[in-house]
């Protein structure tokens, strides 16, 4: 489990996931609007970049890969202020 996956580089992103063993999965999460690295953003996050990237790939008999996107904030009304004005 990856958690804050908005803050990882694509490369850092691609190191993790080439190191899932053969009958692993990974599940990589994140807010990309609370990207906090001043050098990533929407789209140079290597949680965009991993998403358009395994869209529609499939793994033979270890299954498919997915994304979900949540579209309601369950965050305080201060954090949630904060993401969209700062």
């Amino acid at each position: 489990m990856v958690e804050e996956g908005q803050n990882l580089t694509p490369s850092l992103l691609k190191l993790l996931i080439t190191r899932v063993a053969q009958g692993s999965k990974i599940v990589i999460n994140g807010d990309l609007t609370q990207i906090d690295d001043q050098y990533l953003d929407f789209g140079s996050s290597g949680l965009t970049r991993a998403v358009e990237k395994f869209k529609g790939c499939k793994f033979g008999n270890e299954g498919t890969a997915g994304h979900i996107t949540l579209i309601k904030s369950e965050r305080s009304a201060i954090a949630e202020m904060a993401a969209k004005i700062l």
